[in-house]
């Protein structure tokens, strides 16, 4: 289940600040669903990049941290 809101926490990714933010998620949206349970299964930041497309169709904060494995990536648009 994916809960309504996800904090971050500051950590680095790639020589970058992930800064705190919360990630507004749509629990009624399948597609979301099965985005967030690819990108949290997978371990590279290549595949976050690919998936970011699908997060902007649901209208979500221009700058979000994905939870991945324990460790906060930022999302490249």
């Amino acid at each position: 289940m994916v809960p309504r809101q996800l904090r971050s926490q500051s950590v680095k990714n790639s020589n970058r600040q992930c800064h705190t933010a919360i990630l507004e998620v749509f629990p009624n949206s399948p597609r979301w669903k099965r985005s967030v349970e690819y990108v949290w299964t997978s371990l590279e930041a290549r595949r976050l990049r690919i998936m970011s497309h699908l997060f902007t169709r649901f209208q979500l904060l221009s700058k979000i941290c994905i939870p991945l494995g324990g460790i906060f990536f930022r999302v490249k648009w």
